[in-house]
């Protein structure tokens, strides 16, 4: 199974990032776009996995306080196109106390540095520079996720399999 930790977007952040993808592809850039049931940020990427148990149980060791998230920005590392976020040191604490965690507990994640952003497009291709206008949305972050995503019918899927809510330690 493969997994991931994210924080799972609102629908107004969802709506919002839709509109940037319909900027892009009036802007003449095709690709494959993200499916708004699945756009999330990415706090670790764990990868193919046989089971979830001690996860969870070592996430149940993670405190965070709510907190507010902002799109900021556009960019893109080579073909995979994003939105960005706001600085937010809480958000930044939130990656660094999961990962604590996951060392601790001897999980193995990529570790690449966080990078706050939301995919909105991959193996993007334009033959002019594409311009969008970022929404001026938020949300409020009260709670993290582990995620599966799996293929079906040729399509991914993301799929919440647990949560942590702020402010809450089991």
């Amino acid at each position: 199974m493969r997994v991931f930790l994210s924080i799972r977007l609102t629908q107004k952040m969802r709506n919002a990032l839709e509109n940037v993808i319909r900027d892009m592809k009036r802007s003449g850039a095709k690709g494959n776009y993200s499916l708004p049931c699945n756009m999330h940020i990415t706090l670790a990427f764990l990868g193919e996995v046989p089971g979830v148990e001690g996860i969870e149980e070592a996430l149940d060791e993670v405190e965070f306080q709510p907190f507010e998230l902002k799109m900021e920005g556009f960019g893109h590392f080579g073909e995979l196109y994003w939105v960005g976020l706001a600085e937010q040191p809480l958000l930044e604490q939130l990656v660094k106390n999961i990962r604590r965690v996951l060392d601790d507990n001897g999980i193995a994640y990529d570790r690449k540095k966080f990078r706050a952003h939301i995919t909105v497009a991959r193996r993007v291709q334009a033959a002019y520079p594409i311009r969008v206008r970022i929404p001026r949305e938020s949300m409020e972050v009260t709670a993290f996720s582990l995620m599966k995503s799996e293929r079906i019918n040729g399509k991914i899927k993301c799929t919440e399999i647990a949560c942590w809510e702020a402010g809450k330690k089991k």
